[in-house]
């Protein structure tokens, strides 16, 4: 599975700028999840993908606040005030693991807790599964994917939250 998800990570890159901006209240259009909230879990998202690419394709990696640890199994990341770009003033502590439930077709499951610093938000965690199509590798993007956001103690759908930050893109 080594350097086959960079394509897909790709996917949910462009969210990560989206991480810097939590702090308006407006709804996109279409969406009950407000632009902040949306934001944010978009970053979360991006965060996740990094994870995924960095545990499944690349090995154990450590940088300034994440350490990734990495097996044939999965992969788990250790973030201590970990800042999602160079410029960001949100901090991230906390945990992301990333577990290979199969290879074929691929599918992923996910779970991870934080706390942010400098946010206007101050917990968040993840949980879910992301399925590919047998056959696909993660250069496609996944078939499908399950699971929640919960903000502040706030939870949200995956796929609301997906179509949330595809909302705010198309603004």
């Amino acid at each position: 599975m080594k350097k086959s998800s960079v394509c897909w990570i790709g996917l949910v890159t462009a969210i990560l700028f989206l991480f810097s901006f939590a702090g308006c209240d407006t709804e996109s259009e279409g969406s009950d999840i407000p632009d902040d909230v949306a934001e944010l879990g978009g970053g979360a998202i991006e965060l996740v993908g990094e994870v995924i690419s960095i545990a499944l394709d690349y090995g154990d990696y450590t940088t300034t606040g994440m350490t990734i640890t990495s097996s044939d199994s999965g992969g788990t990341a250790i973030l201590t005030n970990y800042r999602p770009y160079y410029e960001s003033p949100i901090t991230v502590t906390g945990t992301i693991v990333v577990t290979v439930l199969s290879t074929n077709p691929i599918k992923l499951q996910i779970a991870g807790n934080c706390t942010l610093g400098n946010s206007d938000f101050s917990t968040l965690s993840i949980t879910g599964t992301a399925t590919w199509a047998k056959g696909d590798d993660m250069d496609d993007e996944p078939q499908s994917y399950s699971g929640s956001i919960t903000i502040d103690g706030t939870k949200y759908s995956i796929d609301d939250m997906m179509d949330a930050v595809e909302d705010l893109e198309d603004d």
